[in-house]
């Protein structure tokens, strides 16, 4: 696989989700990751991710991502996205969810990007209590 920017993990990302494939889906994050899953709260490792992710792709949703920020040095890109994810709740009505992005990511020797640090709900974390 060439060298490939950054910003195309949002893309893999986008394309996994959207397809409910949890392991194309790990397949975008290193082994010893870590996810935001709500403000002031760390999922750390594979299995904690795939935990939280898990329960997004349970939502049954679609979602999108548009890249808003990329910043690379060396073999680190830090991502920012803005995404928005349509599904429905648990009383079956229609509800959107989403938020900006702060991410790490980590080129790989193949040129690809995996997730090391994923925080999904950054802009959520920043509000004043």
């Amino acid at each position: 696989m060439a060298n490939q920017p950054p910003e195309q993990i949002h893309r893999a990302f986008t394309h996994a989700f959207n397809d409910h494939d949890i392991d194309r889906l790990m397949a975008l994050y290193e082994p010893d990751c870590a996810i935001v899953p709500q403000p002031g709260a760390l999922a750390t490792g594979a299995d904690q991710v795939r935990e939280v992710l898990q329960g997004l792709l349970s939502l049954n949703g679609q979602i999108e991502l548009r890249t808003t920020e990329v910043i690379t040095v060396g073999d680190l890109a830090f991502l920012s996205c803005r995404w928005v994810l349509d599904a429905i709740d648990a009383d079956d009505k229609p509800m959107t969810i989403g938020g900006t992005t702060a991410e790490v990511a980590r080129r790989q020797p193949d040129g690809s990007w995996l997730y090391v640090i994923d925080h999904p709900v950054f802009d959520q974390s920043m509000r004043p209590s």
